[in-house]
């Protein structure tokens, strides 16, 4: 057998990924435990292949360009994968611009290691 993860995805993590923040507010939230209220989790530095892409969306006017983000991580990275909800800060990484806060809107297992996450970009 093959492990893909290891062989092919973390050298390819290791050569295109860019540092990310993540703040779990939907897979960490607070709670309360005992009578004591557990804060959510707190913001820790991670990696992922950022991409965007255009998309066209037809409307009743016509079409509507726009793009479709997109972060592609490594889930063993992660001990509480990121979740829908969660924040992503995309600072600037070498010549690479800073793109911003960016909501997960959904997470797609790829079954060999890689998690893709859909983006919305919510603030500069």
């Amino acid at each position: 057998m093959i492990d893909f993860a290891a062989l092919t995805l973390a050298p390819c993590i290791d050569i295109f990924a860019r540092p990310i923040i993540i703040t779990p507010q939907a897979s960490q939230p607070a709670r309360r435990e005992g009578g004591v209220i557990v804060p959510a989790g707190q913001p820790y530095a991670s990696r992922g292949v950022w991409a965007s892409r255009p998309i066209d969306v037809p409307t009743e006017e016509g079409i509507m360009s726009s793009q479709a983000h997109t972060l592609g991580i490594q889930a063993s990275d992660f001990t509480i994968p990121p979740a829908p909800g969660d924040l992503v800060e995309i600072p600037a990484a070498g010549s690479l611009p800073r793109i911003g806060v960016c909501e997960i809107e959904d997470t797609d297992d790829d079954g060999q290691g890689g998690t893709s996450l859909s983006l919305k970009v919510v603030g500069p």
